[in-house]
């Protein structure tokens, strides 16, 4: 397997890991010898790009170059101590045109992520909220996203790349949502990446 992608659980026990075999392997740093992982996961029928795990460890969201996002519960995994046999996506989202390059998780928040893709996307998910429309929830842009993330302590915030250099901060709520409310697609920072 040649690792393309690899997330820490926000308190460093579970380290995720994926590349271009398909499988998305789940490290336990607590166990005395790490060797092996605690389980692997199958889904992704293409190189995977990103992995990231939700704020609590509840879930794994995995996104690959076939364009979609594969969600894992974690909740069994995480309360076994020995080493696993593949698990399957309990969900899997189909929301963009083009490779998932990056996921990135709400800081508290299990349910809600951000996803960036070449079709030029960012989209928020939030599973808890049944009214979130796809067209609400999507940012459209003129370049491929490179990369997306959530800031860690503003839960509003998050910072995008995309393939023409340029990096921006972002607020959540003037990004998303009907376009009446919409501003500046959600900019408050652009950075200079320009070296001269």
């Amino acid at each position: 397997m040649l690792p393309l992608t690899a997330a820490l659980s926000s308190g460093g026990k579970w380290l995720a890991s994926a590349g271009d075999d398909l499988r998305v392997l789940l490290w336990n740093f607590q166990q005395e010898d790490v060797v092996t992982p605690s389980c692997s996961f199958l889904g992704p029928k293409s190189n995977v790009f990103t992995v990231e795990l939700s704020a609590s460890t509840k879930y794994l969201f995995v996104g690959d170059t076939d364009d979609k996002i594969y969600k894992y519960d974690l909740s069994e995994v995480r309360n076994s101590t020995g080493t696993g046999t593949a698990g399957f996506p309990c969900d899997t989202i189909r929301c963009h045109h083009d490779s998932v390059r990056s996921i990135s998780c709400h800081p508290w928040q299990d349910e809600v992520f951000l996803s960036a893709s070449e079709d030029g996307t960012i989209v928020l998910h939030d599973s808890r909220d049944q009214t979130l429309t796809r067209a609400h929830a999507t940012l459209f842009h003129e370049a491929e996203f490179s990369d997306v993330k959530w800031h860690p302590g503003m839960e509003h915030i998050f910072a995008t790349s995309d393939s023409k250099g340029q990096v921006c901060l972002r607020d959540k709520r003037m990004a998303f949502g009907p376009l009446k409310q919409r501003h500046r697609n959600g900019v408050v920072q652009t950075y200079n990446t320009t070296i001269v």
